[in-house]
């Protein structure tokens, strides 16, 4: 394509959305992968926990970082979360404009990239995809959490994200529910081949109907 094709990858924690961006930038040879992980991690880097708080917490234990009064039975880890978001879209918006000035190809996952906080109106000079990944069973999301522990040879300990995984299911719920409010594709990502195969078909799709004459387009 002339344009470059940006593939934004969504969810909450553990649901394999590194693992698809991997596979799905191998399969369009594109060699531009980032996480919304690291956007944070640069951002750390210039604003103190004191000026911007959320940031500073894992995307699962932002209620920590909520510092103005809540009514009783607020659910502060959706709050937490939900500003913590606001704050990453600013940078992930950033890299994404960068992308496109360069015309370069890029996928784009993490937990922050949730549906309704970015610009995509902003964004006309590339074909912008995004999805929502999710694991419906809580059991099998689970197990992704130890499997994860393995193969970072325990610097992500199952222990933290078990302790909080009613927080993770919580933010999962929210971000399916921004997707359907949006329009945004939803996997359900019970199997990582099923997966890529139907994040494959969408974007194939999509670039067809792209590239297609707009006389031609009229007549589907």
């Amino acid at each position: 394509m002339e344009r470059p094709l940006i593939i934004l990858i969504g969810g909450t924690t553990g649901v394999g959305k590194s693992t698809l961006a991997t596979q799905v930038a191998h399969r369009l040879g594109i060699v531009r992968i980032t996480s919304t992980d690291t956007i944070r991690q640069v951002m750390r880097a210039f604003f103190s926990f004191d000026l911007m708080p959320a940031i500073h917490t894992s995307s699962f234990d932002a209620a920590a970082a909520v510092r103005v009064p809540m009514p009783s039975g607020t659910d502060l880890s959706r709050i937490g979360f939900i500003e913590q978001t606001k704050s990453v879209s600013v940078g992930i918006e950033a890299v994404v404009a960068r992308a496109i000035e360069e015309k370069q190809s890029m996928v784009l996952e993490g937990v922050h990239v949730v549906p309704g906080f970015l610009g995509h109106s902003r964004w006309r000079e590339a074909l912008v995809l995004e999805f929502v990944i999710g694991i419906s069973k809580a059991d099998h999301h689970r197990t992704h959490f130890t499997v994860r522990e393995y193969e970072t040879g325990g610097l992500r300990p199952l222990r933290g994200y078990v302790k909080h995984f009613a927080q993770i299911r919580r933010i999962q719920k929210y971000i399916l529910g921004r997707a359907m409010e949006h329009h945004v594709t939803v996997i359900d990502n019970l199997d990582i081949d099923a997966s890529v195969k139907a994040v494959m078909t969408v974007i194939l799709q999509a670039v067809s109907e792209y590239q297609q004459p707009p006389a031609e387009q009229g007549r589907h």
